[in-house]
């Protein structure tokens, strides 16, 4: 499926500020020509559930859709919302078909982000109708029709999200094997001949975070948060993953923050050993002289934090060095995590004590960060699942 031109060439009028106010957080805001649109930016103002920079910008993304989708058939939302009739039956029916675009390869986009991008719009177009009905002076009559077309409206766009069919990513995260495992780490060695990376001092940080990531089971964005304090390398080492402070919030440029709960995670001994080195020796040489810096990992550039897509590109730059790397095989950050946690799960599965099984699922979600009550598990460790149902059908248990 080919991206239409007009579509194309209108989501590019179409991007993400970044508001810096004076007090407070940085938050996104949706822009057109470089000129802010009122209506998208105040119903994320108006909305306080939606707290991080990250989950506004998607928001705002996804409304970025239907205002490219409105341009491309000349509708002026304001005048239809104002006039509380919103969208047709028909009108939906081909916006469903930009909301399912893939705008990077004119295909279709996946299930998850079909569906997440009706979800925002629904809530959108929802505060739109409401946006108006809060303003008029009409007869009690027009604002029961005024509610009753909201309904309607709310109604279809969500039948329109549930008629979608279902579209699995085109590259999903896979678990890495260990061969391939291997190889990463090989490459991530300093002083490897198929390390990418130049400077002793940005090999032994990037082969640390890859250790880091490797046993903690983190997310990049927590990774990037790390400070110094953070690190407990005495009797029994430990690394601390916690929520970032207002001031580290407010100067994030890539939106960094803590999905998951806060938690302290013994480390290896080698691992300890590892981080040692690195700050004591290999740290101090990435920081220009008179310059503080309380971060872990820190940037060879400026001696700053290092940002949160700078850990993507470095793990982009080690699967290009391995030769014959499978395609298919996405080498990242949460590859990694996602990986630790099936392996964790294979051991979970494979123990028939019911008490053990719990405890063991217990520390899977400790590691994770995900609450006690998560279904998370079960969708991060799906191989593993996959693989002990093999084994069931191999014994016989099931006919």
């Amino acid at each position: 499926m080919d991206i239409p031109p007009q579509l194309a060439m209108r989501r590019k009028a179409y991007r993400i500020g970044r508001a810096n106010p004076a007090e407070g957080a940085p938050f996104p805001v949706l822009m057109r020509s470089d000129v802010p649109l009122v209506y998208p930016n105040l119903w994320l103002s108006e909305s306080p559930n939606v707290a991080s920079f990250n989950s506004r910008q998607a928001y705002l993304e996804d409304v970025a859709v239907l205002y490219s989708w409105a341009d491309e058939h000349r509708i002026d939302l304001a005048t239809r919302f104002s006039a509380l009739t919103g969208l047709t039956q028909a009108e939906i029916s081909s916006l469903s078909k930009a909301v399912s675009l893939n705008f990077r390869n004119g295909g279709e986009s996946s299930w998850a982000t079909a569906t997440r991008r009706f979800n925002s719009l629904i809530e959108f177009t929802s505060w739109f109708f409401d946006y108006y009905l809060d303003r008029i002076s009409a007869s009690e009559i027009r604002l029961y029709n005024g509610n009753k077309a909201r309904e309607r409206h709310r109604s279809r766009l969500e039948k329109a999200r549930d008629g979608m069919p279902y579209v699995r990513a085109s590259n999903p995260t896979s678990v890495i094997s260990e061969q391939i495992l291997s190889q990463i780490a090989s490459t991530f060695e300093p002083g490897s001949h198929t390390n990418p990376f130049k400077g002793h001092e940005v090999q032994v940080r990037n082969n640390l975070i890859f250790h880091v990531l490797l046993e903690t089971w983190a997310r990049r964005s927590e990774i990037v948060l790390l400070n110094l304090e953070h690190i407990d390398l005495n009797s029994s080492p430990s690394i601390t993953i916690s929520h970032p402070d207002q001031r580290t919030r407010i100067r994030r440029r890539d939106g960094a923050s803590l999905k998951t709960v806060g938690r302290t995670i013994p480390i290896s001994r080698t691992l300890a050993f590892r981080l040692s080195e690195y700050i004591e020796e290999s740290r101090p040489k990435l920081i220009p002289s008179r310059t503080i810096a309380n971060a872990l990992f820190v940037s060879s550039r400026d001696g700053q934090r290092l940002n949160a897509k700078s850990v993507n590109r470095m793990f982009s730059q080690v699967q290009s060095a391995i030769k014959g790397m499978q395609q298919h095989t996405r080498v990242h950050p949460h590859a990694l995590r996602k990986s630790g946690a099936s392996a964790f799960r294979s051991q979970q599965l494979n123990t028939n004590d019911a008490q053990h099984r719990a405890e063991m699922r217990s520390a899977l979600l400790y590691l994770a960060g995900w609450a006690p009550s998560s279904r998370m598990p079960d969708h991060y460790t799906r191989e593993a699942l996959q693989k002990r149902v093999g084994e069931i059908i191999k014994l016989g248990l099931i006919k």
